[in-house]
């Protein structure tokens, strides 16, 4: 999500006669800023249920299509004029979507977005070793943990103030994170992506209701996106567009009513337990330290998912869990 400097500093830059230089370089950074927007749009649009900010971003995004279209086709003029009519549609739909929510809906949401992408980031730190980046993620929880305070207090606008403020240490560790990751680690989450995106299609089933399957064919359409980005040497793109496959395919879980609960998870933990019990043996016998770090690390998974459970979290202990396994694998790998 883009800082609140650089929003301001993109609009002050992008208002009506700021952007008539005619060379293509020109053209193409309002096209790519214009994207940035989109994306930081279609989150706050995202926490709405205001169908009138949502029909407006998805027209938009149909401009910004339109306007690379023309801009490929070596029309440059006809594609800034559709860029300027995307860029006006985007800060409508923002007005549309923040009139439509209030302070406490606002926190709320707010709140369980910062869990989810806290506890995925935490993931990828502890996996990474990066210290930084841990310590960050834990101030971004006591400040989370004070919004919380406050909004138990009575006061949601000083709460949302300060899920900013967490969200912000937030930022700062993704991008530790997204400048230290290695493109093979980056192409691992993008499959990872990919299986929980497949997972929720089964979900649906064949004949899932329409906003719910549209949801899902956006996710795919985000990480073919995010592909290309890698292919291209973007990483930092490619993760933003990872990031929104996968919250648009939990959309589509949650529209459907088919979110996972908590006999789903207990049922993954058994089979966690049953597996890692025959694992353990075989992994000492073959005196592995990379199997051995791998099989602990799973161990890590399995403890946090009883921890999400214990609070109530089962979309963030299925997360959890499914890690675990995943470890598990690697360590069984590493011995064979």
């Amino acid at each position: 999500m883009l800082s609140v400097a650089m929003l301001l500093s993109l609009a002050i830059s992008f208002f009506p006669g700021g952007v008539l230089a005619q060379d293509a370089e020109d053209l193409q950074n309002y096209l790519d800023r214009t994207e940035e927007l989109l994306l930081w749009a279609r989150d706050l649009v995202g926490e709405t249920e205001n169908m009138r900010a949502r029909r407006v971003l998805k027209e938009a995004g149909d401009l910004h299509e339109r306007s690379l279209r023309l801009t490929a086709e070596g029309r440059p003029l006809l594609a800034r004029g559709v860029a300027r009519r995307a860029r006006s549609a985007v800060w409508l739909a923002v007005k549309s979507a923040r009139e439509a929510l209030n302070f406490e809906e606002r926190v709320r949401i707010r709140a369980e977005r910062f869990r989810d992408l806290h506890g995925q980031l935490l993931d990828r730190a502890r996996d990474s070793q990066n210290e930084r980046a841990v310590e960050l993620l834990g101030k971004a929880e006591s400040q989370a943990q004070r919004a919380r305070e406050h909004y138990l207090q009575g006061d949601p606008r000083l709460a949302f103030e300060q899920l900013n403020n967490a969200e912000q240490l937030l930022r700062s560790a993704r991008r530790l994170l997204d400048e230290g990751g290695s493109p093979d680690r980056l192409d691992q989450d993008l499959e990872r992506t990919r299986m929980l995106m497949e997972q929720t299609r089964e979900m649906l089933g064949d004949n899932p209701e329409p906003s719910c399957g549209q949801l899902l064919a956006e996710a795919f359409q985000a990480l073919e996106r995010a592909r290309e980005n890698l292919a291209q040497g973007q990483p930092v793109r490619a993760r933003q567009m990872a990031d929104m496959a996968r919250k648009l395919a939990r959309q589509a879980a949650e529209q459907s009513g088919l979110e996972p609960g908590i006999e789903s998870v207990r049922r993954q933990i058994e089979r966690f337990d049953n597996r890692s019990a025959l694992l353990e043996e075989r992994i000492r016998e073959a005196e592995s330290r990379p199997a051995t770090k791998a099989y602990q690390r799973a161990l890590e998974h399995r403890q946090r998912t009883s921890e999400s459970l214990d609070q109530g979290e089962s979309a963030a202990a299925l997360r959890q869990i499914r890690a675990a396994h995943q470890m598990l694998d690697q360590a069984e790998k590493l011995i064979r």
